[in-house]
């Protein structure tokens, strides 16, 4: 018996929650676009940093794949070269990755850019 309460209670007290939330006016709406406008710009702003990291990354990449494509000026020569072409092929692929997920974070960040110039200012 007392197990079937509380789903019932619960029930009951997720509805009149509900019922005494207050109703959203237009005023609080006009506020809501003045925070969107901002917090696409903090967005937009936010993924143009998240880019600009994912591009450091891909230098990075770039170095290593040349320095197992050429080897290093102190290499002795005993790197096994079969192991030096999986690793440049395997940096070369996530070169690939972090270049796609440059782009896209980039595109993110000028649909958030263009959506906060399509919005009132504060």
């Amino acid at each position: 018996m007392g197990t079937r309460k509380f789903p019932s209670l619960a029930v009951v007290a997720v509805g009149f929650s509900v019922l005494v939330s207050p109703p959203v006016t237009a005023a609080n709406d006009e506020n809501s676009h003045v925070r969107d406008a901002s917090y696409y710009r903090t967005q937009a702003a936010e993924y143009r940093q998240e880019a600009a990291q994912l591009g450091t990354a891909v230098q990075r990449y770039e170095i290593m794949a040349r320095v197992y494509q050429n080897g290093s000026d102190r290499s002795s020569g005993t790197m096994n070269p079969q192991g030096r072409r999986l690793m440049v092929q395997r940096t070369k692929r996530v070169i690939l990755y972090f270049t796609q997920k440059e782009q896209e974070t980039d595109q993110r960040a000028n649909d958030h850019e263009a959506l906060a110039q399509g919005l009132p200012e504060p």
